[in-house]
């Protein structure tokens, strides 16, 4: 207790320090190739100087080296934290020997902070008379210094730092050259970044950067922001990194968080959780993490927000004053300017990265710019090209819709361009299909349908979707459902359509008088035979519980069986 070994646990850390101690030596020795030790090491802990000497005299004739270590000497580490305010990996809790293990951990270029000097900021050739205009949005708009009014990235357009060091800095003169040779945007990132380093602080403002990723997360997130702040404080929200979107499990022990276009259909990341992930990581200051035994923990929210994407309107419309938004150039581009390949520019950067610190470090930081978003040119594309792409979701969506009327008034006129396109095989099991009777769909070549008919690349899986949410013909039973018992014994609930007749296609869907799954009820003491897990409980049935204790039954028989 507070610190102190107890006796039952003596012999078993003894032994563990022992065989930790002999592991060092032996690898020492075999690194460099000595040739044999003489003795083993063995460790005692005691409780008095007395018990040293004891221990020394008992076993100084014997092959054994013993080390005694004083139970009150022996530090003990009883809590992690991250805390950016610490500069070492460890420091003493109050007055015992107790040790607290800081996880942030400085590198070379962050350690500067101790030395740092602090500076207050008046734009270069103003006086104090000045103020900024806030506009409706909280961004800052214009500035007014006498009778006079300018747009508030005027004042980025002066390099605010102006010394050896900033004119000799290889990285700066990449951010300028990435930025299109603006040096409003340039200076605003370098302010962004030096605040920041300075502070270790978040700004309450992401920044956002669109165009070539190649430069943005491949160069700058990449090689200088990881290598300044330690690249294992940044992370890339996605689901390669993370399995959930908690925002407590992402910020934790964080002091980047990268948003980037994912890809993927499937994602725990879509433009709804970004949106609101983005709004609790600028805005919050605590997050909470549910542990195992059910409790919560509280993390704080630490780091900064930086998002690069060719168009990040659709998840950061509702943040848009929290953003500032600025156009990167291509790396062509960037290449033909500073004369240099890639190889070339990693190196440069890389052996300027001390110096680059050097300037964050001493940077005169505009602190105004810290919390409020600067209104930027690049905000008024970005909104552009949202618009632009709502424009053409609107005129897929009208385009599906008359896809979705021509199926259900079995208009075969609509679909002659299939006719047109393909070997004839497509077309004739969609005219056998769609004049059969009442009229069927074939579910599998919906997709192929549509694109054809309006050049569109949709896949299969993702077009279905769509459909099945505008409207219930796409959600109906299709293939044939038998109900089973305990007894094995079965029952048809559903017979799917025979396709034999009038197409080589098996799944077909009804124009008319189609069955929903949800209109299915299953019979007491009965469930269903052939649907997965996941889709059990689609259907209605008679005695819910009588239904869940019968799966639970036969899945317990069905494992049974395959053991043996």
């Amino acid at each position: 207790m507070d610190g102190k070994i107890q006796n039952g646990d003596k012999k078993k850390i003894s032994k563990k320090i022992t065989n930790a101690l002999n592991n060092t030596i032996y690898n020492h020795i075999n690194k460099f190739s000595y040739q044999s030790i003489d003795v083993a090491i063995e460790i005692r802990i005691v409780e008095s100087v007395d018990e040293i000497f004891k221990t020394i005299e008992k076993y100084k004739d014997k092959s054994v080296l013993v080390i005694p270590i004083l139970n009150n000497k022996i530090t003990i580490i009883n809590n992690e934290v991250f805390d950016t305010r610490i500069f070492s990996e460890f420091y003493k809790y109050s007055n015992t020997n107790n040790l607290i293990r800081n996880l942030f951990i400085y590198t070379p270029y962050l350690k500067k902070r101790q030395n740092q000097t602090s500076f207050s900021m008046t734009p270069y050739g103003w006086t104090d008379d000045y103020k900024y205009i806030i506009n409706q949005n909280n961004m800052l708009e214009s500035i007014t210094f006498g009778n006079k009014q300018i747009n508030a990235d005027i004042i980025f357009k002066t390099p605010l730092f102006q010394n050896s060091l900033a004119e000799n800095s290889f990285i700066e003169k990449f951010i300028l050259t990435m930025v299109n040779d603006d040096q409003s945007a340039c200076n605003y990132i370098i302010n962004w970044l030096a605040n920041y380093f300075q502070t270790l602080e978040k700004s309450s403002v992401a920044l956002v950067l669109t165009g070539a990723k190649d430069i943005t997360e491949e160069i700058l997130i990449d090689k200088v922001i990881k290598a300044i702040f330690g690249r294992r404080y940044c992370v890339t929200i996605n689901d390669e990194e993370f399995k959930t979107s908690d925002v407590g499990e992402i910020a934790k022990d964080t002091l980047f968080y990268h948003i980037t276009d994912i890809p993927k259909k499937k994602t725990n990341f879509d433009d709804k959780t970004l949106d609101k992930l983005i709004r609790q990581l600028l805005i919050n200051s605590i997050a909470e993490i549910k542990m195992k035994d059910g409790t919560y923990q509280e993390v704080q929210i630490l780091g900064q927000t930086i998002i690069t994407s060719d168009n990040p309107y659709s998840y950061i419309k509702n943040n848009e004053s929290k953003c500032t938004i600025i156009q990167v150039s291509s790396l062509e581009e960037v290449k033909r300017k500073l004369d240099l390949d890639i190889v070339s520019i990693e190196e440069n950067i890389k052996n300027d990265l001390d110096n680059f610190s050097d300037i964050l470090a001493q940077y005169p930081v505009h602190k105004t710019f810290i919390n409020h978003a600067l209104k930027t040119s690049h905000l008024k594309k970005v909104k552009k090209n949202n618009e632009q792409m709502h424009i053409k979701e609107e005129q897929t969506s009208q385009k599906i819709d008359d896809f979705i009327q021509a199926l259900k008034e079995q208009n075969i006129n609509y679909f002659l361009k299939v006719k047109e396109d393909d070997d004839n095989t497509l077309y004739e099991d969609l005219e056998n299909a769609l004049l059969k009777d009442d009229g069927y769909y074939i579910v599998q070549y919906l997709s192929d349908y549509y694109n054809i008919i309006y050049d569109e690349s949709f896949e299969q899986d993702d077009f279905i979707k769509i459909l099945k949410a505008k409207d219930d013909i796409f959600k109906q039973q299709i293939n044939t459902l038998d109900m089973i018992n305990k007894s094995d014994e079965e029952i048809n609930l559903f017979k799917g359509v025979s396709t034999k007749e009038f197409t080589t296609i098996k799944k077909l869907g009804k124009i008319k008088g189609y069955t929903l799954p949800k209109d299915l009820s299953v019979q007491k003491g009965f469930i269903l035979k052939q649907v997965s897990k996941k889709n059990r409980f689609k259907y209605s049935y008679e005695d819910i519980e009588d239904a869940e204790n019968l799966y639970e039954y036969l899945d317990k028989k069905h494992k049974e069986k395959k053991k043996k």
